[in-house]
């Protein structure tokens, strides 16, 4: 699970998340047992650069998964 850190998803908010804070906030990424290649990794790092930049977390996925070409998965 990446969560983006604060109230506003800024790292700049040393608040610590409370679960039911976090919760509208939270990308849940399920990995693949094997990651031989580190395509899951690689996805996860993308993402995870992304919102440490600062972008919002909805902005961030989009962003990966289009630089990335990731296929659409509906839960």
């Amino acid at each position: 699970m990446i969560i983006a850190n604060g109230r506003d998803g800024s790292a700049a908010d040393s608040r610590k998340p409370r679960a039911i804070d976090a919760a509208p906030q939270a990308i849940v990424l399920d990995p693949p047992r094997v990651d031989r290649d580190g395509t899951f990794a690689g996805l996860v790092a993308a993402l995870a650069t992304r919102l440490d930049a600062g972008d919002d977390p909805t902005t961030a996925w989009q962003s990966t998964v289009s630089a990335l070409a990731v296929d659409a998965v509906r839960p």
